[in-house]
């Protein structure tokens, strides 16, 4: 058994102790007292007043009983009162406090339990020593748990401390060496008296891996229907990985277990169901195959590792649409939509990537192959459409009950909604080089100018021949040179500003007469009347 009780630690609480002099901590009944001019609450078996004394006491030391004093204790007759245990050079105590109780008359203070003193330079002398009759037992924590254990029968001077080895326990790693336990003889005058030990250090064990899981990731996928599971195991201890390399990993949720084989590089890549699965746990080990009574082969798993538990991340997109253009053509019949696939999401991209992109505006649905690059280029109808989506995805084929081929198509990416932009007006040619500037006489101004190709299908269906020219005063019509330029002399009168454009001309008859409609085909170009030079 260990040793010998001191009694309940219960109830005990850490105390500031300056030099020998000692606050009271606790007692029965609640009572404030004073302690070197400072408010201490104390409790009483009495409603007697507290009384400030010395507090003579006896301790053990060096296997012999030694007399302890503090000062200036508080305390009621018949209470208790707790004090740091004072600290003796050379010495070691197990104990951080002693409760003492004062007698009924106020004169004698008692330790509630045994208090001894260990010389922590000298050593046991094997010719003085005593032993314990029975196996001495020590307490270790283990699995997280307290354990007592026993050690064997062990001796020792009293007074003094001995240590004993830590039992070794396989798979476990002991946070020390030794334990060190004092040694205290009761009874020795007596023949039959025998050693008893006091624990003065702890032990723990700390349960030992052959391998550690890292990189452990576990994340919803395929639109939060499935979860990916990741993650590569590191050795730990190289010598209980030598003895039972790891094969599989076991994988935990909410619907059970699943066992993945290991790569040759350790690592792991599994899927298995999200329903109700809020974290994920993952344990390393190998299978180790036996027969049972009956001739079965019986497989168990070996953990090899210490389990590793994460939550589950939430389901992110493998993709995004970007640089998403929804603008109608110049014509205003029709959409021009273009962009490209992102990706958000590397694992849920490798495992099902896009192919198409829907796209969906007021006339419906239209499903575009992306290219290579992942972009997209198409031209939908512009009837009623004022906002057009994009959304990515790839198709499955599926055959249903009846033997028919099914295509789904399937969403890996949030759907982008923008509105279509007007049409912007396309035109063959530009006014370049215009200038407007009064002549000498400040009564005309001399227009000049040239006109370019700017679309060159449009200005193949309809060549510029003429660039109508207005001011103040009105319209006026210059017909444009080979070179496309052109000159013109008109009113300065008001005059302030100068626009160009051009056109071409087309002939109608209309009864007797012939009419003539002039067609713009480019911008308006516009400038300010610059002054005679």
């Amino acid at each position: 058994m260990f040793n010998k009780s001191f009694g309940s630690t219960q109830n005990q609480h850490k105390l500031l102790f300056t030099g020998m002099t000692a606050l009271a901590l606790f007692s029965t009944a609640l009572t404030t007292v004073a302690v070197n001019n400072q408010p201490v609450t104390a409790q009483a078996d009495t409603t007697a007043p507290a009384i400030k004394q010395d507090a003579n006491f006896t301790i053990t030391k060096n296997g012999g009983t030694h007399t302890m004093t503090i000062k200036d204790v508080t305390c009621v007759p018949g209470g208790t009162v707790t004090v740091a245990t004072p600290t003796i050079e050379g010495y070691i105590t197990k104990s951080k406090t002693i409760t003492l109780k004062l007698s009924a008359d106020g004169k004698t203070f008692t330790p509630t339990t045994a208090v001894n003193y260990y010389n922590a330079k000298e050593k046991s002398e094997l010719a003085n020593r005593t032993y314990s009759e029975d196996p001495t037992s020590i307490e270790i924590t283990k699995d997280g748990k307290t354990q007592t254990v026993e050690v064997g029968k062990q001796g020792g001077t009293a007074g003094t401390i001995i240590d004993v080895p830590a039992p070794n326990y396989a798979g476990y790693k002991a946070s020390a060496n030794t334990v060190k336990l004092g040694v205290y003889i009761e009874d020795s005058d007596a023949k039959d008296s025998q050693a008893y030990f006091e624990q003065l250090s702890d032990v723990s064990y700390t349960k030992e891996y052959a391998y550690n899981v890292n990189n452990f990731i576990s994340q919803k996928v395929n639109n939060n229907q499935s979860v990916q599971v990741t993650g590569k195991l590191a050795v730990a201890t190289a010598e209980l990985a030598t003895n039972h390399p790891a094969t599989y990993v076991r994988i935990n949720n909410y619907n059970g277990s699943q066992y993945v084989k290991l790569n040759n590089d350790l690592s792991f890549d599994a899927t298995i169901s999200a329903k109700g699965a809020y974290h994920t746990s993952a344990t390393a080990g190998y299978y180790e195959t036996t027969t049972d009574a009956k001739g079965n082969t019986v497989k168990t798993f070996k953990e090899l590792s210490k389990k590793v538990n994460v939550a589950v991340k939430p389901y992110v997109s493998a993709y995004t649409v970007k640089n998403f253009v929804s603008a109608k053509t110049s014509d205003n019949k029709s959409v021009k939509v273009t962009g490209s696939a992102a990706v958000a999401n590397a694992a849920a991209a490798k495992t099902n990537p896009a192919t198409y992109v829907r796209i969906n505006n007021y006339n419906g649905s239209k499903y575009i192959k992306l290219a290579t690059n992942g972009s997209f280029n198409a031209t939908i109808s512009a009837k009623g459409a004022y906002h057009t989506s994009a959304t990515l995805g790839y198709y499955t084929t599926t055959t249903d009950a009846n033997g028919k081929t099914v295509k789904k198509f399937n969403t890996n990416s949030p759907k982008v909604n923008v509105a279509v932009k007007p049409a912007v007006k396309q035109y063959a040619y530009s006014v370049s080089k215009l200038a407007s500037q009064k002549t000498k006489s400040n009564k005309s101004i001399k227009v000049t100018g040239a006109v370019k190709v700017s679309t060159k299908a449009l200005a193949k269906k309809h060549a510029a021949t003429y660039v109508r020219i207005t001011n103040y005063n009105g319209k006026q019509y210059v017909k444009l040179n080979n070179k496309l330029t052109f000159t013109k002399t008109i009113s300065a009168k008001g005059a302030k500003h100068t626009s160009a454009v051009a056109g071409y001309y087309t002939s109608k008859k209309s009864g007797s007469k012939t009419v003539k409609t002039f067609h713009v085909l480019s911008a308006n170009k516009k400038v300010t009347v610059k002054a005679y030079k």
